[in-house]
């Protein structure tokens, strides 16, 4: 047969060998006569005729040859136990090879061009199983080999023997086979000479026919040696031992190459063994197939009811032929079923290279009959092309492949086809043949399914298909997982994510990535998975160091992966978990190299806070007031300002530090402290931290204090931790420069400026202020209230200067409008009460305000350990949360440095009151032109009391109004009318005003007293009025909007009973079309 189609689909002849030719092949250590024939196989250039009279010309022609006992023996046994026994042989095979395979594989670079060990041991399982099946004739024997010796007592007898035995077929394997007789002469050891094995021969022909051939040995042993070809994995028998088999298991391991006793044949031995094989098929077996497809096809074309005149051709060319062939042979039976018939002339045809036919009969099969096996085939003759995946389904339906659950025959059946299709397609890769194999290995959780898959995968990388053949790579680990075959499952779980991180082929510029700063590459989404089931199969399997480093390499940030929370906290886990167990075996040495793949700080938003932890909002009020004061004292010369956020000798600051959780898990860091690099003649200490938890994403900022006893400069350089109580870890606090674009080269690369790190100035101990806030009320304050607050300064005895401070000013800033009443020279001038409040009529900052020491303490001098209050006053001018922040700046005597001292009283402040006023032309203007109407609403949740009410104008006058003591109603009229002619209309006036009806801002609302509600039924054309009352608490024109009107239609029954229809909703019209009442006082 072609080279083409699969091993599996060649002519399987079966050979009956005689007892003293078994003891003949035995006694010279030489392979049954199956085996030895098969070695000789395929035939080269072997020719056959189509029924169109074309010659087809084989490159490679295969046969396979078995023994018949043992396909009698097989066929005994039930179709289910037999491929259930087949899966489980598989399975076991590749369980105890896996571990050699893969570590053969590993040993070289990685060649998915080349077909793996597990496959081609899968592969060469399938295709050697010669058991014939109800549904196809692929394993259906053509002819029969009976072969004898003249070391027989009696060889013409023995052969008679062999042909009158009984073939012991279920009547279902098809009877029509060619018989051929084979006479093995050794001529060192033969008691017949020559003449005598001719004259054996010709009786032979003369008896039994003239496919005969005698064959002659001289076991001369000097041949070159010639590896024989070792035969395919077999089953073995049950364990019942009730069928017998003669399979030999010296050749089922195919790991080895067997080199088979070849001392004992000469090279004379080995070309008539050849030439016997190829004589049979070119002069026995070929020709007898064409007789017979000759013979079917007309009795298909009679049914198909086609010219027969179209093949008479075939019949003349065939029957006139000189051949030496004479007719077939095959036993007398009953005729076959015209589809069993069709179906082994659609295989003849095949095994003859008639593809046409082949491929008409077999399509006949598929439409006309019930027989659906004919669907896999018909892909291995046809053009490959997308179309064809139709008859791979139709196939895998044909054997009833469906469902969760299938048959171990229709499991086996699959894999037949898979493995036809993958040896016999060679263009299935670029038809998406990958499917088929997916296809075929369905749901099934054995062995030979995962393999299909693992097939499926290397089709797919081949191609370029990453991310499919990724999946399938999974998937056939995660079955192979269950079977126990953790070797294979590793190694498909590690060249999937090989597959996952191998860089994406995109049809876009490197600067595009660049500019997203985008260096990912692979599938994030499923890699974290594959990593995670690899991880558990190394701990599983003893490589705890192995699984621990796995498993840390998954805690990566939560933006850039596909994950939930619940996979991270798995993660943190089981890295928990496998670290324990890895330090209790191998000790504290064997964590040293690992290192997290994330950072849980972040250097660039580290700041260092002395006195105050003020945010970075506050440290720019700070600013803004320190360069206010140079400003203000720059006409008096050059000053040395040193500010109180700058870290001084003996004086502890803080580090603060931003601690980020980028997974999706709690963790907890414990025993945290810094690394300070100092020169030695600085001695310092450190505040650590024993232990922080970070909920998942969360943000904190964590302060460590740090003191130095004297000055000069450190720099903090790594933060440690320890990373769940186990892992030490040390991350740098420092951070990328910023990236340069000031040349062209710098432009076209990536080049960055100098790495930032934290580095701090120490200053040597200077002159100290302490201010604390002493008594302020910490209550919410009304929107206008004035508050006072009473602040301590004193000059503290103990980290500050012995001289005594000479002069202290004070910088507030803008919010709460700040005085200090003590501080105001004008105050007996003003003639200001305590509750009124002055506000300055400029936009200019405010200057700094100098201290009356010899006012507030008596002296002009404050002295060590002295201390004097000052209030404060300032006013709720805005709703919210607000700082005042006070700055004093100060210097001791005889010192020309300045120093300063921060304040800040923060307050809430609440909206109480909500006042709106309105103006309009006054009716009598011989007192006033206008009139000005407040309302005020309470909006807290506490009473208030209006004491006084004051305005703030050029001229406005304040009258007392009266109208509200006496409040009236006018009538207003609704009138409604039926329009409808036939129906009759129930209708809702509603005058209570809606929150969603827009009313005019120049007119006052109408209020009705009284019923605001009104139901009306009408009758077809009827008209109805409606008064309502309208409230009018003062003079102005009130608007008539915010009513609305519900009408229902409703219709009569047969009952007289109402039955609603359409409902309508109507509101007034818009403010610009409103009506409008004027009220006037009178």
């Amino acid at each position: 047969m072609s080279s083409t189609l699969p091993f599996s689909l060649s002519p399987h002849v079966v050979v009956l060998t005689s007892p003293d030719l078994v003891e003949l092949l035995r006694d010279k250590k030489l392979p049954q006569l199956p085996d030895l024939l098969r070695s000789f196989t395929p035939l080269e250039s072997i020719s056959a005729r189509t029924t169109a009279l074309a010659t087809t010309t084989h490159d490679r022609y295969f046969l396979r040859f078995s023994d018949l006992s043992e396909v009698e023996s097989v066929c005994k046994e039930d179709e289910e136990a037999r491929a259930s026994r087949t899966l489980e042989w598989m399975s076991s095979r590749v369980s105890h090879r896996a571990a050699a395979w893969v570590r053969e594989v590993e040993e070289r670079p990685l060649n998915l061009g080349k077909e793996m060990k597990w496959w081609e041991d899968i592969r060469l399982c399938t295709e050697g199983d010669i058991t014939p099946n109800r549904t196809e004739g692929w394993n259906h024997p053509v002819a029969l080999i009976l072969a004898t010796s003249t070391m027989a007592s009696n060889p013409l007898q023995s052969i008679s023997n062999l042909h009158s035995r009984a073939i012991n077929f279920p009547p279902w394997v098809d009877p029509t086979f060619l018989k051929f007789t084979l006479i093995v002469h050794p001529m060192s050891s033969s008691p017949l000479n020559m003449d005598e094995s001719q004259s054996l021969l010709n009786a032979v022909k003369k008896q039994h026919g003239a496919h005969a051939h005698l064959m002659c040995w001289s076991l001369s042993g000097s041949s070159t040696t010639k590896p024989f070809v070792p035969r395919p994995p077999q089953l073995p028998p049950p364990p019942n031992g009730a069928i017998e088999t003669s399979s030999n298991p010296q050749f089922d391991d195919l790991t080895k190459d067997v080199e088979i006793y070849s001392t004992i044949l000469g090279d004379d031995d080995l070309q008539s063994i050849s030439r016997f094989v190829r004589e049979f098929a070119t002069q026995s077996l070929i020709p007898w197939m064409e007789r017979n497809v000759i013979e079917w096809n007309e009795a298909y074309v009679a049914t198909r009811r086609l010219p027969s005149r179209l093949f008479s051709t075939t019949r003349r060319f065939f029957g006139t032929s000189g051949s030496s062939t004479p007719t077939t042979s095959s036993p007398s039976s009953p005729a076959p079923s015209t589809d069993v018939q069709q179906r082994r002339l659609a295989e003849f045809a095949t095994f003859l290279g008639d593809i046409r036919l082949a491929t008409a009969v077999f399509d006949t099969l598929r439409k006309d009959t019930s027989n659906t096996t004919a669907a896999d085939v018909l892909p291995l003759l046809l053009t490959p092309s997308k179309t064809l995946e139709s008859y791979a389904h139709n196939a895998l339906l044909g054997a009833r492949f469906v469902g969760r659950d299938p048959s171990p025959s229709s499991q086996l059946r699959a894999l037949k086809y898979a493995v036809r299709w993958e040896r016999g397609i060679r263009e299935l890769n670029i038809i998406e043949g990958d499917q088929w194999l997916v296809w075929a290995a369905g749901a099934s959780e054995e062995v030979p399914s995962a393999l299909l898959l693992a097939q499926a995968a290397q089709m797919c990388a081949r191609k370029g298909s990453l991310r499919r053949a990724t999946l399938c790579y999974v998937a056939a680990a995660d079955r192979l997982d269950k079977c126990g075959i953790k070797p294979l499952t590793m190694h498909f779980l590690r060249l999937a994510r090989d597959l996952c991180n191998t860089p994406v082929q995109k049809p876009l510029s490197p600067a595009f990535f660049e500019a997203e700063d985008n260096t990912q590459c692979g599938f994030d989404g499923i890699s974290s998975g594959i990593d995670h089931a690899l991880g558990r199969l190394k701990y599983t399997t003893g490589d705890a160091e192995g699984a621990v480093k796995t498993f840390i390499s998954l805690l990566h940030p939560a933006n850039t992966k596909e994950v939930t929370k619940t996979d991270d906290e798995t993660y943190i886990e089981d890295f928990k978990v496998a670290l324990e167990h890895l330090m209790s075996t191998s000790g504290q040495e064997a964590v040293s190299q690992l290192a997290l793949p994330v950072r849980f700080c972040q250097p660039h938003k580290t700041q260092i806070r002395v006195g105050t932890l003020d945010s970075d909002e506050d440290a720019r009020i700070w600013d803004q007031l320190e360069e206010g004061w140079r400003t203000y004292w720059k006409p008096n010369g050059q000053c040395t300002l040193r500010s109180s956020g700058i870290a001084q000798a003996e004086e502890m600051f803080w580090v603060e530090l931003s601690m980020h959780n980028p997974l999706d898990a709690e963790v907890v860091l414990s025993d945290l402290t810094l690394t300070v690099d100092a020169p030695e003649s600085i001695d310092f200490t450190i505040e650590s931290l024993s232990e922080v938890g970070l909920r998942s994403k969360e943000t904190r900022l964590l302060h460590m204090g740090l003191t130095c006893q004297s000055p000069g400069t450190i720099t903090i350089s790594h933060i440690t931790y320890s990373f769940l109580s186990l892992l030490p870890i040390t991350e740098p606090l420092t951070w990328r420069g910023a990236r340069l674009h000031a040349t062209p080269e710098q432009r076209q690369g990536k080049s960055y400026g100098p790495d930032h790190i934290v580095r701090v100035q120490i200053l040597p101990r200077g002159a100290r202020l302490d201010v604390e806030l002493a008594e302020a009320d910490s209550h919410p304050m009304r929107l206008g209230e004035m508050r006072k607050a009473i602040m301590r300064l004193e000059h503290p005895v103990v980290g500050g200067s012995t001289e005594p401070l000479t002069d202290i000013w004070v910088m507030m800033g803008e919010a709460g409008w700040p005085t200090l009443p003590q501080c105001l020279d004008h105050q007996s001038d003003t003639g200001l009460s305590t509750s009124d409040f002055g506000l300055r009529n400029t936009l200019d900052p405010l200057d700094p305000m100098k201290l009356p020491l010899e006012q507030l303490t008596g002296s002009s001098l404050l002295g060590l350990g002295k201390h004097f209050d000052l209030q404060v006053a300032y006013c709720g001018y805005e709703p919210g949360l607000h700082d005042i922040s006070i700055l004093f700046v100060f210097r001791k005597e005889n010192d020309e440095t300045f120093y300063t001292a921060r304040m800040r009283i923060p307050f809430h402040v609440e909206k109480s009151l909500q006042v709106t006023a309105h103006t309009r032309p006054s009716v009598d203007t011989k007192d006033c032109a206008y009139t000005l109407m407040v309302e005020v609403d309470n909006t807290g949740a506490q009473d208030v009391q209006i004491s006084r009410f004051s305005t703030t104008s050029i001229l406005w006058g304040i009258q007392d109004s009266t109208f509200t003591e006496r409040i009236s109603t006018i009538p207003v009229t609704f009138t409604l009318r039926n329009f409808s002619i036939s129906r009759t209309v129930k209708c809702m006036l509603d005058l209570k005003q809606k929150p969603d009806i827009l009313l005019s801002p120049s007119h006052l609302p109408a209020v009705y007293a009284g019923q605001t509600i009104f139901r009306r039924a009408l009758a077809p054309l009827q008209t109805c009025q409606i008064i309502a009352h309208m409230v009018v608490s003062r003079p102005g024109a009130y608007g008539l909007g915010g009513w609305s009107l519900r009408s229902e239609i409703a219709a009569r029954n047969s009952d007289n009973e109402w039955r609603t229809g359409q409902v309508y909703i109507a509101i007034a019209p818009g403010p610009e079309e409103e009506g409008v009442i004027v009220v006037r006082q009178g």
